[in-house]
């Protein structure tokens, strides 16, 4: 279900610059089409996240895969573009209902609960689901007909067969009672400082990755030059890799650390783009977009640390949601800024103007997280 979920949120990507070359259809269309993903996506989180403690993970996980089916149908079906933007709300409120439910039902179908075990599945099908959905989408473009269509067909084939088979998984959640109430937003009790600088990271994080998502193909394709569209989806499927091992080395860190580093490498790749599309160079952006996803996973797992770290029991669901909030609407925002200005002035120009608040955002975490070290040794 995780990798499912990842591949369709990265589905689109290799496909933007398609569609942008639609009469009428600019930059600023196809990274408000991304961004209908993340809003949706996050506002279905907190309306929904707990309706699996409610009424079960199978149903949940059933409904979430039925909404991503009807979703991706529609990319199927049409390349007009306001059904388009209706696709893809779709996409990101099926996730939304699902994701939950499925980190809850990974650890219960573990032997004895076993959350470690659960994290590293997590964490594995986060990277692949990225990288397969960059990777069959930039084969399918470049290679097969269909363009526009085929690629969402494989993933609308994939997500029928998972909803078959989670029809058939055993409930392990039983129905309760209690009336259903969407998931507070709200700020940890103590430790608001380590929960803000948690959230800063993760909030740098995904605005990174807005870039990789929204845009890159984009700056793949016009401002390094290369044309082949597998060839530039290996060049960003490189970024979802590298995020596997950085969060794996993020555990053997204090949460603090890892941010400190990953924000740091982020400002670096963040250089290494401009530069990529300065001397127009593949091998340059290649560079970037490993170091662009391992900054990825120290700042998110650490931040993620920072953040469970700072809340109790009862406060976490609350904080998580306000965690995500701010992350997702920090990465629509970041893909709407870029195409509106790419429209305006060019990807060229977008991409100079936008990379180095990005980097500057990015560091601005790092310090913070380095001045959390000083003044609390326990987050050492």
């Amino acid at each position: 279900m995780l990798f499912v979920a990842l591949w369709t949120s990265g589905a689109p990507a290799m496909v933007y610059p398609i569609y942008a070359e639609q009469p009428g259809v600019t930059e600023l269309t196809t990274t408000a089409l991304f961004s209908t993903y993340p809003v949706a996506l996050v506002a279905t989180l907190i309306a929904c996240g707990a309706m699996s403690d409610l009424v079960g993970r199978r149903r949940v996980l059933f409904t979430s895969l039925a909404v991503i089916v009807a979703g991706t149908s529609i990319f199927v079906a049409t390349e007009w573009v306001p059904a388009l933007f209706v696709a893809r709300a779709l996409q990101g409120m099926g996730v939304g209902i699902g994701m939950s439910a499925a980190s809850a039902a990974l650890v219960e179908f573990t032997t004895d609960n076993n959350t470690r075990l659960a994290s590293s599945v997590n964490t594995a099908s986060t990277a692949s689901g990225t990288a397969a959905s960059l990777l069959i989408s930039g084969a399918l473009v470049q290679y097969a007909p269909l363009p526009t269509r085929l690629p969402f067909a494989v993933l609308l084939g994939a997500a029928v067969v998972l909803l078959i088979l989670v029809w058939f998984l055993p409930e392990t959640r039983q129905v309760r009672t209690d009336s259903w109430r969407p998931v507070a937003i709200r700020l940890p009790v103590q430790n608001r400082r380590a929960f803000s600088v948690g959230v800063a990271s993760i909030t740098a994080a995904f605005m990174t990755g807005a870039v990789i998502l929204a845009v890159g193909a984009q700056i793949v394709k016009q401002l390094v030059g290369t044309s082949n569209v597998f060839l530039a989806a290996l060049a960003l499927a490189i970024w979802a890799v590298a995020i596997l091992p950085a969060s794996l080395v993020s555990k053997k860190l204090s949460s603090g650390k890892a941010v400190s580093i990953g924000g740091c490498l982020a400002a670096v790749s963040a250089t290494g783009i401009v530069a990529a599309g300065q001397w127009d160079s593949l091998p340059i952006f290649l560079t970037a977009s490993a170091l662009s996803g391992a900054s990825y996973g120290l700042m998110f797992y650490g931040g993620l640390g920072l953040v469970t770290a700072s809340a109790s029991g009862r406060e976490r669901a609350g904080t998580l949601s306000t965690m995500y909030l701010s992350a997702y609407l920090a990465q629509g925002s970041t893909a709407v800024v870029i195409g509106w200005l790419a429209r305006d002035s060019g990807l060229e120009h977008a991409i100079y103007l936008s990379m180095p608040v990005i980097a500057a955002v990015c560091l601005a975490a790092a310090g913070a997280a380095a001045l959390l070290l000083r003044g609390r040794p326990e987050a050492h």
